[in-house]
């Protein structure tokens, strides 16, 4: 008899949990009146690009253009979010598409000018739902898949797209399989056949509930998987908890990071994926300081839940010496804010959180690391410096090195270095010599030379005492030859 109990309260919290909705269409609700007056991007651009050595996937969503800083130096992928599936298999673009088309444009030939791949992301997520019934349409529907088809190429043609990632999401149960996945090697046929290189992927869920997923047949067909690692609390929560845990136990945060990627996506190819990390948290309004509290009485509505909350509209809070708690079980963060007899509990990942993310995606060398999304980190610069940290090559050069006769700038050592480091050049003639230090903003922090030398090898030892430790850059120039390397500095 309890064996049968434990099975229907599996099969309801199965049936609860695949059909909740994910922060893509929670975010789409609450900010797509945003878009017609949001186009105050902030591109930064850089002289000198940062090789990464993995891939780094980001989500721009058209409701998050305004005030959002995008570096491209620390992209690989920009994902423009998001062009809708229609009942018809047509799609619709972005609101205010034709209106701002100038701006958009403008934003796909900077990425691509910078080696951004520009990725079209098509969803099911309507104003009105998170429609699975649109993806049965069309996948069960000739008429509507040849709508579909056209309409992709079309898009991908007229505005130079790189790739496509599909982000279907609560489909239906009997589709999760092999009818997806039919459709997507159908797609990925027809993409092969219109164009050359052109990538596929698809968002997939961090949990596979109930293995209906055969996502080791999907990453086969596409080109990596976006796995969307949030979500793992939200509204539909019984506790309270981590947004996107990395560990946790049998009573706290079971479903997390390590478990997808051990359980869940235990059979797909670890370069096939793309771990997705979130720059937003979760807020709850709770009764106790228990930060993995109940939070859904039995047979209740979740009052407690308040919403989701940006990493920029919080950060405030997690730098005060007050508030913030590094949570062991999930290796996440919270702050949790006496409110009367109440408390305001909120997690979300920070640096700390995020850089041992990072470095989950590096142990397991996985294919790269996702945002969502873009602009929710507002103008800070703290997220984009760890990306740089953990994901640039150090043993590439920064810049197209010239070489001409016996122009060379030489690696420092010890690299990484604290708080000194030595700087061999060689300059082939007697002509003015400048070597000069930036930080990973490109802001001169230090000139070391700035003179005329003869010819031959030099050398020269940088102290950082006076730095932060992070990514710095040094550049030497004679006339017109230039080259630059990277170091990092460790305290």
């Amino acid at each position: 008899m309890k064996t049968i109990i434990k099975i229907f309260f599996f099969i309801q919290l199965l049936i609860v949990v695949s059909a909740q909705h994910s922060t893509h269409y929670f975010d789409k609700i609450q900010n797509h009146n945003k878009a017609a007056n949001s186009f105050d991007l902030q591109i930064t651009h850089f002289s000198n690009s940062i090789e990464l050595k993995k891939k780094v996937f980001g989500y721009l969503p058209y409701w998050e253009l305004n005030d959002a800083n995008i570096r491209l130096d620390l992209l690989t992928h920009l994902a423009v979010f998001d062009f809708v599936l229609q009942p018809d298999g047509s799609l619709s673009y972005p609101p205010d598409w034709n209106n701002n088309l100038s701006k958009w444009i403008q934003i796909i030939s900077s990425a691509q000018t910078n080696d951004v791949k520009v990725i079209l992301t098509v969803s099911n997520l309507s104003l009105s739902d998170v429609d699975s019934n649109l993806v049965s349409n069309l996948i069960n529907n000739s008429t509507n898949k040849r709508k579909f088809f056209e309409d992709t190429k079309n898009i991908i043609a007229d505005y130079h797209f790189d790739g496509i990632n599909i982000d279907f999401e609560n489909l239906k149960l009997s589709e999760r399989g092999d009818p997806i996945n039919d459709f997507m090697q159908e797609l990925r046929d027809s993409l092969d056949t219109w164009f050359i290189g052109k990538e596929l992927s698809f968002a997939t869920p961090a949990v596979n509930w109930g293995n209906r997923w055969k996502l080791k047949e999907l990453s086969e067909i596409c080109d990596y998987l976006f796995i969307m690692g949030y979500d793992y609390h939200g509204s539909w929560s019984q506790n309270a908890g981590p947004v996107a845990p990395l560990s946790g136990t049998n009573e706290f945060s079971p479903y997390n990071y390590e478990r997808t990627i051990s359980n869940d996506y235990a059979d797909v190819e670890i370069t096939k994926i793309i771990l997705g990390v979130p720059y937003y948290g979760a807020e709850w309004l709770v009764d106790n300081n228990n930060p993995y509290t109940t939070v859904i009485p039995e047979g209740s509505q979740n009052s407690n839940w308040v919403k989701h909350v940006n990493y920029k509209d919080v950060y405030n809070l997690f730098t005060d010496n007050n508030y913030p708690v590094f949570d062991e079980i999930s290796q996440t963060t919270y702050v949790m804010i006496p409110q009367e007899d109440k408390f305001q509990l909120i997690w979300m990942d920070t640096v700390p959180s995020l850089e041992l993310k990072y470095d989950f995606a590096l142990e397991k060398n996985l294919s790269g690391i996702g945002i969502w999304s873009l602009g929710k980190d507002g103008t800070r610069n703290e997220l984009w410096n760890l990306i740089g940290e953990k994901f640039a090559d150090t043993t590439t050069s920064v810049v197209n090195e010239i070489v001409v006769n016996d122009f060379v700038l030489f690696q420092n050592y010890p690299n990484p270095f604290n708080p000194t480091t030595r700087i061999k050049y060689q300059v082939a003639s007697i002509k003015r010599v400048s070597l000069k230090v930036y930080d990973i903003l490109g802001r001169e922090v230090a000139t070391l030379v700035n003179q005329k030398l003869q010819p031959g090898k030099h050398e020269v030892i940088f102290d950082a005492s006076n730095l932060s430790s992070g990514i710095y850059y040094y550049t030497l120039t004679q006339r017109s030859l230039r080259q630059s390397r990277k170091m990092i500095l460790i305290k």
